[in-house]
């Protein structure tokens, strides 16, 4: 069918139309783009002022790089993209542990870089450094539990004070090699509730595990975990001083150091014993048990879990058999470490003893000699009591009151140099000296606190410079509205123009310049360092003073030379003070009698406190290498100046958490910062992180409550006690008002009496007669009366006493009708004319033979080579 020209047109139309559609979307398409593209252009108009003022800002900070590369100016920014850099965290430790306040670092390290022409950017918190500085601290710790590895063995040390009434502790521990090379490091400070032993000991646990805990926690104990047990397997040693708590806490930390050895020793040997082997031990052991069990049979009736107890007994046989084996094959060395454990007592102690034991003997010489002894040195109350009391606050007082060279060196310190530095002289004593003929500041030795020597020292000041001190003390006379002393300065005025207390003061001075101050200065000396090897030193120390108790005239003699004198051969530490004594001389004719016998009551001392050193002991019979394996400090001053310094920080910073002087001290002391220089990124990030949760877990209150809750325990446990004790008081005491008495001695021939009747009458007369103070008593104690015919024999003694000693009768019946019982003297009438019964004089006669039997009984003897008075602790 032919199409119609209408029809094409139709089709050229729609043809064309779709030729425009198309071509009008491409101009659309063409349109966004342009529109696009000119936005497109419009924002990087926009962005052009931006690019152009970053650009001259990039080029003026590398113009501004190159001139300061260029010049001696540096920036120093505090932070790095808002985090405290490293190298400013060290900085911080440094300064934080040289004792500068968290207030004054950012200023202080201003002030340092701008000598260096360094300008510091950036601000830093108290908080923030406060935390930096705890992480030193956790780096302290990883860096003392890395280093017990690498050590061969290691000795402790500690000691304990009271700040605050609360019990605080301080332990050290020293890293000992076989070569002989050894480093120290401080623990910190810790708290505890009380001071006993096993406190003690549970401390050095708790901390040990605490450093172990931390190690094992960071990225170093990841790669290789440490065993808390070795630190104690590799313990050869301890230095404390010579209390009996410090000889328990040696003692539990040895059988500690053996039962983690062993422990160790056995957990090794089950794991590294062939298969074999420890079939064979368990099928033995196993025998072994059935054996005990009393055969097959027997075995098989066993309940299941008994069965399973034997096991368990089985299993601990095998693992201890195989533990001994391996320790049989340990080398010699190995050996050696697992068994020893040497306890030292610190040196100054030793000296201080001796020093008291001289002057406890110096001063009972006046009883037994025929001069005048040294005036009383009372105080006003004792005095006002002794010139105007009655007869028996008059003897009390005399009987308390004391005189003498150290009374006089302590009544100096307190006037001259008083603890409490608004008490006393103080300064104005010192300008005196140097104004007067001496021609320099004089310092009293401070015999106001407790330091070693000071005793010594201060009767050395006082004999040299007398005339000086009389002076001083007219001078503080004669300036005062009322024209006299007070009763302190009074008493020292008065001791130095007594001539029996000024001979004590050339003893003391004497004993100080000849032992002390040589004994100290080897002692203290860098040189031998290590305790063990001062043997022939204290044998030449016990040689030297037995020489001048020979030869007393080695040190009165107008010619003495101190080359022969003193211990170490030096010059006199104090030259003024000979020559002092020397012209006291002609005036002091006890003078030679007293310095003996101070020398023989030091000799005594010395000899009990150097037991250890003895002739073929312990200590004598150590090689070289095992010397260096348990070797330890010479004394205990670490600890003690590490107490003292925290008493002193804790009066500048009461509220200062123990942490955070712990982080401290730790890190001056064992030289942290150049252990942390060489640790690695992840070990620094650790202690990072840790630090920051440690200060969010409130610790320092933690312990704080800890604290008053074991106060508030051991309250309810002595209130407890106190009930018990008295209930039972109350019981006795009604029980024994009930008891008839026997009290003539033809009853008590007669009677049968058996030994709860003798316990019933000898508490009769320890309640109502014999209730002298316990020191005082007549009647034994009941564990000295360990059998009847004891027990009978005191009994008779009793009964005599309270029919021969009217004041003891009368008081026993006041006592009993004041507690309600009526009292029938009828009933108790003593015939006086009757003889004694038989059998009294042989009681009398027995009485050597059972003390032969039982030794002495009152606990005599020297008590051991360490049972000495130290700092008012019994040891």
């Amino acid at each position: 069918m032919a199409t119609s020209p209408t029809d094409n047109h139709w089709q050229t139309v729609q043809n064309e139309l779709r030729i425009a559609i198309t071509h009008s979307e491409d101009l659309g398409l063409q349109v966004d783009s342009l529109c696009k593209e000119n936005l497109a252009l419009r924002r990087r108009i926009e962005r052009f002022p931006s690019q152009q003022a970053r650009a001259i800002d990039k080029a003026v900070s590398a113009a501004t790089a190159a001139v300061i590369a260029d010049s001696p100016s540096r920036i120093l920014q505090l932070k790095e993209r808002g985090v405290v850099s490293e190298s400013v965290r060290m900085l911080v430790r440094d300064l934080m542990s040289l004792g500068i306040h968290t207030k004054q670092i950012k200023e202080a390290i201003i002030r340092i870089a701008a000598t260096a022409g360094i300008t510091v950017e950036g601000d830093i918190s108290e908080r923030t450094e406060l935390r930096i500085m705890g992480e030193g601290k956790l780096l302290s710790e990883c860096q003392i539990v890395d280093e017990i590895k690498k050590a061969d063995s290691l000795t402790l040390s500690s000691n304990g004070t009271h700040h605050r009434h609360i019990p605080h502790e301080s332990r050290h521990i020293q890293l000992n090699t076989l070569n002989g090379e050894s480093t120290t490091h401080t623990l910190g400070i810790t708290t505890a509730p009380n001071h006993t032993s096993n406190v003690q000991a549970e401390g050095w646990k708790s901390i040990i595990q605490s450093f172990h805990d931390t190690y094992n926690a960071s990225p170093l104990g990841q790669e290789e975990e440490a065993d808390a047990r070795l630190f104690w397997t590799k313990v050869c040693g301890m230095m404390t001083d010579h209390a009996e708590d410090q000889k328990k806490l040696a003692k539990v930390i040895h059988e500690w150091k053996l039962a983690m050895s062993r422990e160790l020793r056995t957990e090794r040997a089950v794991a590294q014993a062939p298969l074999p082997e420890l079939l064979l031990a368990l099928a033995e052991e196993t025998n072994a048990a059935v054996a005990r069990a009393g055969g097959a049979d027997a075995w098989s009736q066993l309940s299941s879990e008994e069965i399973k107890t034997e096991n368990l007994m089985i299993q601990q046989s095998v693992a201890n058999r195989l533990g001994e084996e391996a320790y049989n094959a340990l080398p010699d060395t190995e050996r050696l470490v697992a068994n020893m454990f040497i306890h030292g007592g610190c040196c100054m102690h030793k000296e201080l003893n001796a020093f008291k034991g001289g002057n406890t003997r110096m001063m009972a010489y006046w009883a037994t000699s025929s001069f005048a002894g040294p005036i009383l040195l009372m105080n006003r109350d004792n005095d006002a009591a002794a010139a105007a009391g009655a007869s028996t606050a008059r003897k009390r007082a005399l009987d308390i009151s004391r005189g003498g060279g150290v009374k006089l060196a302590e009544l100096g310190g307190s006037a001259f140099r008083h603890k409490n530095d608004k008490k006393g002289q103080q300064d104005s004593a010192r300008y005196f000296f140097e104004v007067s003929l001496l021609g320099k500041l004089l310092t009293f030795p401070d015999t106001s606190n407790t330091r070693s020597g000071s005793y010594g020292d201060a009767a050395s000041v006082l004999v040299a410079y007398l005339h000086l001190f009389r002076r001083l003390l007219e001078l503080i006379r004669d300036k005062k509205d009322s024209g006299q002393l007070n009763h302190l300065e009074e008493n020292v005025y008065r001791g130095l123009h007594d001539y029996p207390t000024l001979a004590e003061l050339c003893v003391l001075s004497l004993y100080s310049q000849a032992i002390s101050h040589p004994y100290m200065r080897t002692v203290r000396s860098p040189e031998r360092p290590n305790y063990l090897t001062l043997v022939d030193f204290h044998h030449h120390l016990i040689q030297h003073v037995q020489k001048l108790i020979d030869d007393p005239d080695l040190l009165l003699s107008p010619s003495a030379l101190p080359e022969s004198a003193t211990l170490d051969g030096q010059p006199w530490d104090s030259p003024d003070a000979i020559a002092g004594i020397r012209n006291l001389q002609a005036n002091l004719p006890y003078l030679r009698p007293l310095l003996v016998e101070f020398l023989q009551g030091a000799l005594v001392t010395w000899k009990r406190f150097t037991i250890e050193f003895a002739p073929g002991g312990v200590i004598e019979r150590l090689t070289e290498t095992q010397q260096n394996l348990a070797a330890m400090p010479k004394n205990n001053d670490r600890n003690e100046g590490g107490l003292g310094f925290y008493r002193g920080e804790k009066r500048k910073a009461p509220n200062m958490p123990i942490d955070q002087h712990n982080a401290r001290v730790m890190w001056r002391q064992n030289n942290t910062s150049t252990y942390a220089q060489t640790a690695p990124q992840a070990l620094l990030g650790f202690v990072r992180g840790l630090a920051r949760e440690r200060e969010g877990e409130g610790r320092e209150r933690k312990r704080r409550r800890e604290l008053a809750e074991a106060e508030e325990s051991e309250a309810a446990k002595k209130r407890v006690h106190r009930d018990v004790v008295q209930a039972k008081k109350t019981a006795r005491f009604e029980r024994l008002k009930g008891v008839r008495p026997i009290l003539r001695l033809q009853d008590l021939k007669k009677a049968k009496v058996t030994v709860a009747t003798l316990n019933e009458q000898l508490d009769w007369h320890r309640e109502w007669v014999d209730t002298a103070h316990r020191n005082q008593r007549e009647i034994p104690t009941k564990t000295k009366l360990s059998n009847k015919r004891r027990m009978l024999r005191a009994l008779r003694s009793a009964v005599r006493r309270y029919n021969t000693d009217s004041m003891l009768r009368q008081g026993a019946q006041e006592l009993l009708l004041i507690a309600g019982v009526v009292w029938d003297e009828a009933m108790y009438t003593y015939n006086f004319d009757e003889p004694e019964e038989e059998g009294a004089e042989e009681d009398a006669e027995s009485d050597g033979e059972d003390e032969r039997e039982t030794g002495d009984a009152c606990g005599g003897g020297d008590g051991g080579a360490m049972d000495m008075i130290d700092g008012g602790r019994r040891e």
